[in-house]
């Protein structure tokens, strides 16, 4: 089996349990009923868990991590097949074809990528999403009301012609007023 990854926070990993389980966990579920039967890219997939599941309903899954060590526990836990697969590679570069998924998926990224390679991620999910395919994201936002913070998760589904229609960052923002928050904390 490839590297043992240790959990520190940052990336979730199966053996957690409790609330950062379910928080994990139900995005992909959430994810799974738009999927099936598409070609789909999990961009920034971690230890994999996430593209595996999606693999389960979608034609086929390309799972893409900056991390080669994720990279190589993901391939080594959850296989190369024909219907999953795992490469090494940046959201701001993606080492994938052009127009060559019906759904790309991205939780919890776009908050960890440098601000200046933002817009080149979304404009990388455009390059490789087909005509009309979708973009789903989870993010955490934080919102300020009278100097305190609230976090609050949401999924924003875009469709690629309005990523290539809009600036970015306006698409995520107006999207943020109209998403599906399952909760806030």
């Amino acid at each position: 089996m490839g590297p043992e990854l240790t959990f520190t926070g940052e990336r979730f990993l199966p053996s957690c349990s409790g609330e950062i389980a379910y928080e994990h966990w139900h995005r992909y579920a959430f994810a799974r009923q738009f999927v099936g039967g598409c070609h789909v890219l999990d961009a920034a997939c971690g230890e994999g868990y996430g593209t595996a599941l999606l693999g389960a309903v979608a034609a086929t899954v390309v799972g893409v991590d900056i991390d080669a060590d994720a990279i190589a526990h993901a391939a080594a836990r959850y296989g190369i097949t024909d219907r999953v697969r795992f490469l090494e590679g940046s959201c701001a570069d993606l080492p994938l074809a052009d127009a060559a998924f019906d759904v790309v998926v991205s939780f919890e990224t776009i908050e960890h990528v440098e601000a200046e390679d933002q817009s080149r991620m979304l404009a990388e999910f455009a390059r490789v999403l087909k005509p009309d395919g979708l973009l789903i994201i989870y993010t955490l936002k934080s919102i300020l009301r009278d100097g305190s913070c609230e976090v609050c998760g949401a999924y924003i589904l875009v469709t690629k012609d309005q990523l290539e229609k809009d600036d970015y960052h306006a698409v995520l923002n107006s999207y943020w007023q109209r998403a599906l928050k399952p909760g806030c904390r």
